[in-house]
């Protein structure tokens, strides 16, 4: 629900593909190069320049494709994360937890599959960019919470409709029936 997964799958199969062809390579023309630095074959015309051009050419494709691969599959990390959510609102601490990585890379990453179209139907939540929020299958936000005013020090609190919620500057428990 939350991850394109065609897209994620056709990155992953080929750059796959890609990056295990340029491995060959590279290992081919590194022994290449060797063989001839060792005299056990003959030089290429007295230089070797154009296998290593080749070489790091090759050793600079892999690298990008690898990290197009890391991102397509930590994409798929948070889109099996989301759905495991049953109430729609993830702390960007805990999916830095679950993804093992700091809080500002972590909402980096986030906000770069997104803008690459990885993940779907989440967003961050504008009011509190502390949270991200899941569709869940509602249409708008305005279906999954509603904003409401505390009744001990009448600050306005964001609820997330059918839980219980508490105002985040004194802690009083906020219906969402209150005024």
């Amino acid at each position: 629900m939350y991850r394109n997964k065609p897209k994620i799958i056709i990155i992953i199969t080929v750059f796959s593909l890609l990056f295990a062809g340029c491995a060959f390579i590279a290992v081919v023309m590194l022994l290449d190069i060797i063989l001839v630095l060792t005299h056990q074959i003959p030089s290429y015309k007295g230089s070797l320049s154009l296998p290593c051009y080749m070489l790091a050419a090759f050793s600079l494709f892999s690298y990008l494709s690898f990290k197009r691969i890391q991102k397509a599959y930590r994409a798929n990390k948070m889109g099996q994360y989301f759905e495991q959510d049953s109430d729609g609102l993830i702390s960007m601490e805990a999916l830095a937890i679950h993804m093992k990585m700091k809080r500002h890379k972590c909402f980096a990453l986030f906000l770069d599959c997104i803008g690459r179209n990885l993940l779907k139907n989440c967003t961050v939540f504008s009011e509190d960019p502390t949270y991200l929020i899941l569709d869940n299958g509602k249409k708008t936000i305005a279906e999954k919470f509603v904003v409401k005013h505390c009744p001990k020090c009448s600050a306005p609190s964001t609820l997330r409709i059918g839980y219980e919620n508490t105002c985040k500057y004194c802690g009083t428990v906020v219906m969402e029936n209150s005024r």
